[in-house]
């Protein structure tokens, strides 16, 4: 959590790279506790680390002072980004089944699979060659299952999937061909 100091250090850091310029203490003041407001919820070594990208990616000839609003979007993109590396380092392990080689695929609540399940067990797609690649590509794969084929797509580092039934052509069923005799046979036990 950043407190005043920090805050003032950061304004000062502006000032020094030209950012802004010159301004009054009593200027000052009431920019640490505006910024403070806005934040004071990320850390000093943070809040560095997003001016110093900040002041890197300022391309114009007239620099000016950041605002506040997009000081905490680039924090929130730096932390996201952490996340998304934190995330993705298992140790060489697959992330998807950290090295266990089998998965599940979680099924959209309107479409469960087999009308009930909610999560369905299959074998890795890091088993399995090109599937791990194509679903990091943002690409729907399909398997192919005793009941079906399961396609299935990486969303948010989970697995989500779908059952589609084979296309089965069953023959039509014909009725054995009544003949002359058997309908003869069925009118003889009538009364008239």
């Amino acid at each position: 959590m950043a407190v005043i100091s920090d805050i003032g250090r950061l304004l000062q850091r502006c000032e020094t790279v030209g950012l802004g310029g010159k301004r009054t203490k009593e200027e000052m003041s009431d920019l640490v506790n505006e910024w403070l407001k806005v934040l004071g919820v990320y850390n000093a070594e943070l809040l560095d680390q997003a001016l110093t990208e900040y002041i890197a990616n300022d391309t114009r000839v007239y620099a000016r002072l950041p605002k506040a609003g997009e000081l905490r979007q680039i924090c929130d993109n730096i932390l996201e980004e952490r996340q998304r590396r934190q995330g993705l380092d298992f140790g060489g392990k697959c992330p998807l089944c950290h090295g266990f080689k089998q998965v599940l695929v979680q099924a959209r609540p309107e479409a469960l699979f087999y009308g009930h399940y909610v999560d369905l067990g299959i074998r890795c797609p890091c088993q399995r060659a090109g599937e791990t690649p194509a679903l990091r590509q943002g690409l729907k794969i399909t398997r192919r299952l005793k009941s079906g084929y399961l396609e299935m797509w990486l969303k948010h580092e989970r697995l989500f999937g779908r059952l589609k039934e084979y296309d089965r052509k069953e023959p039509a069923v014909f009725a054995e061909p009544v003949g002359q005799q058997s309908l003869k046979s069925a009118f003889d036990d009538l009364p008239f």
